[in-house]
């Protein structure tokens, strides 16, 4: 609302409020509600945020807010004077230097429960070459435990100086000073390195990997599914003297249909059902594209890549592992997997295997137009087609002999 709007929809109703329109403390807090009120919401706030904002400067009565915002303890806030804090605040509030501090990033390892280490980075001749060295000033209690977990590696200067932001320093500058005895080495540079050991701490990648192997192995082999709702040109011929005494007795339609694409069909139901707003796992869509999808192992490689997987202790055993094993799986099949929508991916399941997968897909939408038209719950509908497709998963994965 403008100011102008607020201002006179107070006075119409606010301060001639009738049942104490005669009161003298209620006009004197409706008069200072409206002062304080009008001034800080549409002067004062706009005005130092503006400041904060467009011209990055911080009025003093925010310095104590900032500060502990940034983890800095209050008794040295409230011990320090104003011209103290606005050096500090200088200090700490450039972002793309100190991307955050200490404390928080402390904060953060305890909450998320990750291993994590902060390093200050140095700069260091070796054999006519430069380098960045870290050196540990935060790591968290399983990293401090573990020395082999901390960084000692030596990093080739042009390798971090062409992915920092806002570092200007390059290689012939500091071999200019080095020359002329214009610089002591080591020396602290205002960049900090995170190493974070998030990734072999989460098994999904991996598990993934194996999960493809195996689907890749099987995927290819016969299996049958079958379905219990019959209808129109779905009604098998039945003799009349014909007695049903199990569900096995039941009329029903049966399907052979490659485990792969079976697999392929059930996550279609389910985005048919979601329409659209059910994303497949790429792992599932790396098998939809087509039947000669490129597998870099195989079953017999398990064994090895599990005790490999099992021997990672360090940062350095993760990146090696990843670099053997993952790197290639997850650029080729979870980066390159395309997204389907639905009828992109009934598509491309029919396109794999026309003769078998057409009259499955062509029943199940039959299924579901069908009973719709009976008014039976969509969700009904749906669950009925899933179990039975389920059903026919397990079945095939138990009796295999692998």
């Amino acid at each position: 609302m403008p100011l102008e709007g607020l201002k006179q929809y107070f006075e119409t109703y606010i301060k001639k409020y009738t049942p104490y329109l005669d009161s003298d403390i209620y006009s004197a807090l409706t008069t200072y509600l409206e002062n304080v009120y009008f001034k800080d919401g549409y002067l004062n706030i706009p005005y130092t945020l503006g400041r904060i904002v467009n011209d990055n400067i911080i009025d003093t009565e925010l310095f104590n807010n900032y500060l502990l915002s940034f983890g800095i303890p209050n008794y040295i806030v409230y011990s320090l004077t104003n011209s103290e804090k606005a050096i500090l605040l200088q200090i700490t509030n450039d972002l793309n230097r100190l991307k955050s501090t200490l404390e928080f990033t402390k904060r953060l390892s305890t909450e998320l429960a990750n291993d994590v280490a902060l390093y200050e980075l140095y700069i260091t001749r070796l054999n006519s070459e430069w380098f960045f060295i870290p050196r540990l000033i935060y790591a968290s209690e399983s990293i401090r435990s573990n020395p082999e977990a901390i960084l000692k590696t030596l990093f080739p200067y042009n390798e971090i100086y062409y992915k920092a932001d806002y570092y200007y320093v390059t290689e012939a500058e500091l071999e200019s000073l080095y020359q002329t005895s214009q610089i002591v080495l080591p020396i602290k540079t205002n960049l900090l390195l995170l190493d974070f050991f998030v990734s072999y701490n989460d098994t999904s990648l991996y598990n993934r990997l194996i999960e493809y192997i195996c689907l890749s192995e099987i995927g290819n082999e016969l299996t049958n599914v079958q379905f219990f709702e019959v209808f129109g040109d779905y009604t098998p011929q039945i003799e009349e003297d014909t007695e049903i005494t199990t569900i096995a007795d039941n009329p029903s339609i049966q399907f052979p249909v490659r485990f792969r694409d079976l697999l392929s069909i059930y996550y279609l139901v389910y985005l048919k059902f979601y329409e659209d707003e059910f994303n497949i796992h790429p792992v599932y869509q790396g098998l939809v594209i087509s039947s000669t999808n490129a597998n870099i192992y195989s079953v017999d490689d398990i064994k090895q890549i599990s005790l490999d997987y099992d021997n990672i202790k360090t940062r350095d055993d993760w990146v090696d592992f990843y670099n053997k094993y993952l790197r290639e799986f997850a650029n080729s099949i979870l980066v390159s997997s395309p997204v389907f929508s639905v009828n992109e991916l009934e598509s491309a399941i029919i396109e794999n295997n026309r003769e078998l997968n057409e009259p499955v897909i062509n029943y199940i939408n039959a299924r579901i137009k069908h009973y719709t038209y009976q008014f039976i719950p969509r969700i009904n509908i749906y669950k009925s087609i899933l179990d039975e497709i389920k059903n026919a998963l397990l079945t095939f994965v138990l009796n295999l002999d692998m």
